[in-house]
């Protein structure tokens, strides 16, 4: 295959995608996934792997100016036997000239081997190295949780052990990523065929393993057994997922499933949005031990330093960044409500079974002001309302029905949730989408305008103004 054909499409002139200043040499290259398509294709038949790249789609992005990058890569192949892989890459930029030393030093690690192609691979001629999952740099314990071998016949009998204690053998055991963020954290749920053993009875039993970064699932462990223990959990004021322990792995953390489809803001009904708004709230005034505590501080200091970070590499953003930016400062509000807040409230960790709501992933929890979790709830909903390229009265009545169901059951102050939606939308979703440099058809300038709105104390992005909102 000819090197010209692994050139990136000449950007714009006025693409404002890409950064500026000080950026890894290859990082145009390297976010363009038709690009990396190309070269991954021959990559793979350099290997011996000859295959078509059919996909390669560019899934998360680690980036900051002046420091190292790191991508996250789905990507589907297919062989000329008609056989289809689903492949995720995970990428290290490197200075000029530094790619083979890493990749000499990284090949003489323990390294699993992928579904398909090399665990590891060299493109010295765009500075980097890609780890084929189940390899991944941060998560050395995820080999282990796609081994199959190991999952059936170690993990699995610990997991029934623990759940449902004897009587039952294991039939079937079905392994599926439920999520995985390139060096970061991977998510398997495990589907368990059970025959009883005395009946014949069939059942299924499901549970979840998931292993983070250094020290990371400790802290999962302990969030999880502090939730369950909780006397509001058991008095059935909100429910969690019963852990089950980090045995035979301590890198591993597991946890039965919830009952339940993961929350969608826009389809659901109005009662069913009032009855997850009522489950928040009661976790708001939980008393779970051993959180650590989180202040206002900690969130204008993410504000800061994210906002940064976006005005060095997109300097179009400045303006307009500095003025919410300058606004939030001004305005944080002077006594927050604190209590305990989940710390990643969205759409994503809330179940729905019929009547009965879970709220899952609490390892990111802490003690603090509560209006972050509602105001991360409505950064969501937003943004999420912008991708569907939804009108303002939809998205407006998918939170306001959450918000009304709130304010029946605890304080509900609109102008600390209207503060934190405009910095989560800056910290979380402004931020995500710029530096993931891939094309956007306007979204990020009206979460811009959301976000200005939302800091100015304009509330009617939430869509709820009644009520006993103070």
């Amino acid at each position: 295959m000819a090197e010209a054909m692994t050139q990136p499409r000449p950007a714009a002139p006025d693409d404002r995608r890409l950064p500026v200043g000080d950026v890894p040499r290859g990082l145009a290259f390297a976010v363009d996934g038709g690009a990396m398509a190309t070269r991954l294709e021959r990559a793979l038949v350099e290997a011996a792997f000859p295959a078509r790249v059919l996909e390669c789609v560019v899934e998360r992005v680690k980036y900051a100016p002046g420091q190292r990058c790191s991508i996250g890569y789905r990507v589907v192949a297919a062989t000329a036997h008609g056989e289809r892989h689903a492949l995720r890459l995970s990428a290290r930029l490197f200075e000029t000239g530094a790619a083979r030393g890493r990749y000499e030093r990284y090949r003489q690690d323990f390294v699993a081997r992928p579904i398909f192609g090399p665990p590891l691979m060299l493109l010295e001629d765009r500075e980097m190295v890609l780890w084929s999952f189940p390899n991944d740099r941060h998560l050395p314990a995820l080999p282990l949780l796609a081994n199959l071998p190991w999952l059936a016949g170690t993990a699995a009998p610990e997991m029934l052990q623990r759940a449902l204690g004897g009587g039952y053998r294991i039939t079937a055991c079905e392994p599926i990523i439920a999520s995985y963020v390139h060096e970061r954290r991977c998510c398997v749920r495990l589907l368990l065929h059970l025959d009883h053993i005395a009946s014949g009875a069939k059942r299924q039993l499901i549970v979840f393993g998931k292993t983070s970064g250094a020290g990371s699932t400790a802290r999962t462990e302990a969030a999880a057994t502090a939730f369950w223990e909780a006397e509001a959990r058991r008095l059935g004021r909100f429910v969690t997922p019963r852990p089950l322990g980090t045995f035979p792995d301590p890198r591993i953390a597991w946890q039965e499933a919830a009952p339940g489809q993961s929350l969608d803001p826009f389809a659901a009904a109005e009662t069913t949005l009032r009855q997850v708004a009522a489950s928040v709230a009661a976790l708001h005034g939980a008393t779970i031990p051993g959180l650590e505590a989180s202040t206002q501080a900690d969130d204008l200091a993410r504000l800061d330093e994210r906002a940064a970070c976006l005005v060095q590499g997109w300097p179009w953003l400045a303006a307009r960044l500095h003025a919410i930016r300058e606004r939030l400062h001004r305005t944080a509000p002077a006594a927050p409500r604190i209590g305990c807040v989940h710390g990643d409230l969205h759409a994503g960790n809330i179940l729905v079974d019929e009547d009965r709501v879970s709220i899952i992933d609490v390892d990111e929890a802490t003690v603090g002001p509560v209006a972050r979790d509602l105001g991360r709830f409505a950064a969501y909903v937003l943004w999420d309302g912008l991708l569907r390229s939804a009108d303002e009265a939809t998205t407006s009545r998918a939170f306001a029905a959450f918000l009304e169901g709130y304010a029946t059951a605890a304080p509900l102050r609109l102008a600390e949730v209207a503060w934190h939606a405009s910095l989560r939308l800056v910290t979380e979703k402004i931020f995500r989408a710029v530096t993931l440099m891939q094309p956007l058809d306007g979204q990020v300038e009206h979460a811009l305008e959301l976000a200005e709105a939302l800091a100015a104390g304009r509330l009617s992005p939430l869509g709820y103004t009644r009520g006993r909102a103070a």
